[in-house]
């Protein structure tokens, strides 16, 4: 095997560099790549199947709600997204319901919304929230969604959760490395 070293590779305009068909360059264990701000680095999503009833103004953990990712750089930015269904119910056509991230133990994120619903039963609800963060860190870090009832008394929400033993409700929190 032989070994070539150069300080730069060009082309001339309108061509590419390739590499030849049915090999592969390796770039993982053969030293390091920049790559050009915006690129997705890496990304780490978890899935749940945990329910969680949220019936007062205290922020509260969403089961399964969390993700921990290790950043490459510190002048790199987290995409942190939240995909989950849930119900509501209560005494009146519309309440708050809040939103909450956080980046290990410091709130980074609320966010009110409102949860319209129909007075005579359980209505179906969508939590969606995307926040990007600068934690600044090499080190490992955790994000960890919650929520909270702004209703009145007998107001309750539930998040993935359906209320039925058949339903099969998934929640996605997922984080992305975004190079700086």
């Amino acid at each position: 095997m032989s070994t070539l070293e150069v300080k730069e590779l060009s082309h001339p305009a309108g061509e590419v560099i390739k590499i030849a068909a049915g090999k592969t360059l390796d770039l993982k264990t053969q030293g390091s790549v920049t790559m050009p701000t915006g690129s997705v680095l890496q990304v780490v999503s978890t899935h749940s199947k945990v329910g969680t009833v949220l019936s007062t103004s205290a922020l509260t953990n969403i089961g399964g709600g969390s993700v921990t990712i290790t950043p490459k750089s510190t002048s790199s930015t987290i995409l942190v997204s939240l995909s989950a269904g849930g119900l509501a119910m209560g005494a009146g056509s519309s309440h708050d319901i809040g939103l909450a991230l956080y980046r290990d133990s410091t709130q980074v994120l609320y966010r009110d919304r409102h949860a319209y619903h129909d007075t005579s039963g359980w209505t179906t609800l969508s939590y969606d929230c995307q926040f990007m963060d600068s934690p600044n860190t090499t080190s490992a870090v955790t994000y960890t969604w919650a929520a909270n009832s702004k209703g009145v008394s007998g107001y309750e929400l539930r998040v993935n959760d359906y209320k039925t033993s058949s339903s099969n409700t998934s929640m996605t929190v997922t984080a992305m490395e975004i190079q700086g």
